[in-house]
């Protein structure tokens, strides 16, 4: 009875340690702001990830549409602060989050409700981004559209 006992919770307890170890590598994990990410980031490029990939290749990248046009991507601009404040093109205001999914850094928008043009109320809304890089003169994101990431944003410091 003893040893029946033993053979059965050594390897229960192996389960439950182990499901413990890997469910914790989904969960997400806040990061503290990098000295990289604080500043103002202009938009220079936007490609589409064809291969579906997650990694902007060569191909991808001479594809993608550069700052020159259009107008939309000469004006863009993302400001992180370091108390976690943002703002994007100069007028949205926000909050950002870096965090850890796995061995994936996230960094995620929160952007304040608005009145747009005419007076519309725009909700707020929440918006991911996959860090691909970051050094302290570029940052490359894959954003994520429910749930789908597709367009590579490449931004140079300010």
């Amino acid at each position: 009875m003893k040893q029946t006992l033993i053979t059965f919770f050594i390897p229960v307890m192996f389960l439950s340690i182990n499901g413990t170890n890997q469910s914790n590598l989904y969960k997400k994990q806040s990061i503290n702001p990098t000295d990289n990410i604080v500043g103002t980031w202009k938009l220079t490029m936007e490609a589409y990830d064809d291969n579906n990939n997650m990694k902007l290749d060569d191909d991808e990248r001479k594809s993608g549409v550069k700052n020159s046009t259009p107008k939309a991507l000469r004006d863009y601009k993302m400001q992180f602060n370091s108390s976690g404040t943002c703002k994007v093109e100069g007028r949205y205001n926000g909050t950002y989050k870096l965090t850890e999914e796995g061995d994936k850094k996230i960094l995620t928008l929160q952007m304040d409700a608005y009145v747009g043009i005419g007076g519309k109320q725009i909700p707020a809304s929440r918006h991911k981004y996959h860090i691909q890089s970051i050094t302290s003169s570029e940052l490359l994101l894959l954003a994520e559209v429910s749930g789908v990431t597709y367009t590579f944003w490449l931004f140079k410091k300010q």
